[in-house]
């Protein structure tokens, strides 16, 4: 087992909900955070986690918890995340769960930029063609 965790969830009367595997303690970290668990605070700052660290088993985990997505700031945004960390898997993921791919921003460091610009400029040309396909 070198250090692997399983964790099972139940629901409130005691009946089994889920399983999930995870290679170490922190990995736990990405998801439930380093305090208490608290099944309903599963934030969007867990999932750019879990996507910045090519976390996809837990970007995976955390979409399934039907998440609000948030896209207020790029760096809110998780697929500018996944597009700036080349993480293909987490874009795809993040596509087929509704992202918007259409938000554009413009700040100081960038002017009406959205998802696929973003990948383009970043050369990230199989996430730009994957993006095409969600417009």
């Amino acid at each position: 087992m070198n250090g692997e965790i399983y964790l099972a969830e139940y629901y409130r009367d005691g009946t089994f909900y889920s399983l999930h595997h995870f290679e170490n303690a922190q990995n736990i970290g990405w998801i439930y955070g380093t305090k208490n668990y608290d099944k309903g605070n599963v934030t969007n700052e867990k999932l750019n986690n879990a996507v910045f660290e090519s976390g996809n088993q837990f970007v995976k985990l955390l979409l399934s918890k039907n998440i609000m997505i948030d896209v207020s700031s790029p760096k809110r945004n998780p697929l500018f995340t996944a597009i700036r960390k080349g993480n293909y898997e987490a874009s795809y993921l993040l596509l087929e769960n509704g992202i918007d791919v259409n938000v554009k921003y413009t700040n100081e460091f960038m002017k009406n930029m959205d998802a696929i610009t973003l990948a383009k400029h970043y050369n990230q040309e199989s996430i730009a063609r994957l993006i095409a396909g969600y417009i």
